[in-house]
């Protein structure tokens, strides 16, 4: 029993040797051929010119883009540290109408922006862009109407609790004239 299981012992060794020499074959055998195709003359005759097309290719879409550069403040600026800052300011209900006027307008802008971008050979598909930054108007939208809605809503409990003390004061009967007072 215990000859077995040296024999078996060895040819698991033995098993395990050969297939690490498989493996290292088959790895250097990549490597090479790698090797050989990144150093053939004609695969780099050609990938010169595409890499070349490539680069120039990346500045015409990178100018295509900057198009929508002016939208830039709706992905940029942080939502919540922007309404701590403007409602600083206690704006009134024009200054709100106006911020919400501003953001329907950029997305009027962005819906007026063609769905399709040349860029010198290329033509690019904008229209996710486009689908994302109404999204994104949208969400300021949402946010400045939030804002306002939270301070009118504070203002108008305010003036129920004044107009209820006042009904309060002014329903009490009169006997007398030091009732007035």
């Amino acid at each position: 029993r215990i000859v077995r299981s040296q024999s078996d012992l060895r040819s698991r060794v033995d098993l395990h040797q050969m297939q690490q020499q498989q493996s290292t074959a088959t790895a250097s055998s990549l490597r090479t051929y790698s090797r050989l195709v990144s150093e053939n003359k004609e695969v780099l005759k050609v990938s010169s010119p595409i890499s070349n097309c490539i680069n120039s290719s990346k500045t015409l879409v990178v100018r295509a883009y900057e198009q929508f550069s002016k939208y830039q403040n709706l992905w940029a600026l942080d939502r919540e540290q922007h309404m701590k800052t403007y409602l600083e300011d206690d704006p009134g209900v024009n200054e709100f109408s106006e911020e919400l006027q501003r953001y329907a307008e950029f997305e009027e802008a962005i819906k007026m922006e063609p769905m399709q971008v040349p860029a010198g050979p290329l033509t690019l598909s904008v229209e996710q862009l486009k689908i994302s930054l109404c999204s994104e108007t949208k969400s300021w939208q949402v946010c400045f109407g939030r804002a306002m809605s939270s301070k009118y809503q504070q203002l108008m409990e305010e003036v129920s609790r004044s107009i209820e003390d006042w009904t309060k004061k002014l329903g009490r009967p009169l006997k007398d004239l030091d009732d007035v007072r």
